[in-house]
C-alpha cells in the first residue's frame, strides 16, 4: 500500500500549499463563499503537519536543535505581527502561527514520553497555556499531535482526528468545516517513512516570509 513518492518531502509540499490557501483565504479574501471555499481546503494542512512533527519527534537526532529551529521561526511571526500591531492596530499576536503551535506541540510530545510521571502530568499545564493564551489550534492542535503520537497506526489516526472533530464541534463550537480536515488522511496511508531529500530551510523560511507577503498586500491594498 506505500507509495514510492509519498515520504516526508511529499507531505510537507502538500501541507505546504493547503497551509498558503488558508491564509490567502484568512487574510486576502472578502467574498464570504471563497474565503469558506479556501477555509475547506486549507483545513488539511495541519493534520499533515502534525503527522510529521510526531515523526520527527520520533526520529530526530537532536532535540535541542529541534526545538530552538521551531523557537526562532516562531518568534519571527511573532515579531512580524508586533510591527503590524505597532503600525495599524491589526492584532494577530499568538494567533495564526503555526510554527509556535508546532512548538507548543513539540513540548507536549516531549514530557508525555518521559519517563517519569511528574514530568508527563505537565503536558496538563502546556495546554492550559496554551488554552489560556489561545495560540492557533489551541488544545484542539495540541491534542491532534498527541492522539497521532499515542496512536499505534494510521486507522487509529483517523478515528482519533474523528473524535477530536466530534469534541470541539460539538462542545467548543469550532466551524463545521473543520471536518474537511479529515480528507488528507488517506495520503497517510501511502506514507513510505521515507524522508526524502528536503531543503529543511526552505520550509522553515517560508511560513514568516509567506506570511509577511501576505500581510504587506493586506495593508498595500487595503483588504
Amino acid at each position: 500500500m506505500y507509495n514510492e513518492s509519498m515520504n516526508t518531502k511529499t507531505l510537507k509540499w502538500i501541507a505546504l500549499i493547503l497551509m498558503t490557501i488558508d491564509h490567502i483565504g484568512v487574510h486576502l479574501v472578502k467574498s464570504p463563499s471563497m474565503y469558506l471555499t479556501l477555509k475547506i481546503i486549507g483545513r488539511g494542512a495541519y493534520p499533515l503537519y502534525a503527522f510529521m512533527l510526531v515523526n520527527g519527534f520520533i526520529h530526530t537526532k537532536n532535540m535541542k536543535k529541534y526545538f530552538f529551529r521551531l523557537f526562532i521561526f516562531a518568534a519571527l511571526i511573532e515579531l512580524s505581527y508586533l510591527i503590524l500591531y505597532l503600525y495599524n492596530g491589526t492584532n494577530y499576536l499568538l494567533r495564526n502561527n503555526i510554527m509556535l503551535t508546532l512548538f507548543a506541540s513539540l513540548l507536549s510530545l516531549y514530557l508525555i514520553s518521559h519517563q517519569k510521571w511528574y514530568i508527563k502530568i505537565l503536558t496538563i499545564l502546556v495546554l492550559v497555556i496554551s488554552y489560556l493564551l489561545k495560540i492557533d489550534g489551541s488544545i484542539y492542535a495540541i491534542l491532534m499531535v498527541l492522539f497521532f503520537y499515542l496512536s499505534p497506526s494510521v486507522w487509529f489516526n483517523l478515528l482519533a482526528l474523528a473524535v477530536l472533530n466530534f469534541v470541539f464541534i460539538w462542545f467548543e463550537a469550532m466551524p463545521v468545516y473543520q471536518w474537511a480536515s479529515l480528507y488528507v488522511m488517506p495520503l497517510l496511508f501511502f506514507y513510505n517513512g521515507q524522508y526524502g531529500k528536503i531543503n529543511r530551510y526552505f520550509h522553515y523560511f517560508y511560513y514568516p516570509l509567506h506570511i509577511l507577503v501576505i500581510l504587506l498586500i493586506k495593508v498595500l491594498f487595503k483588504l
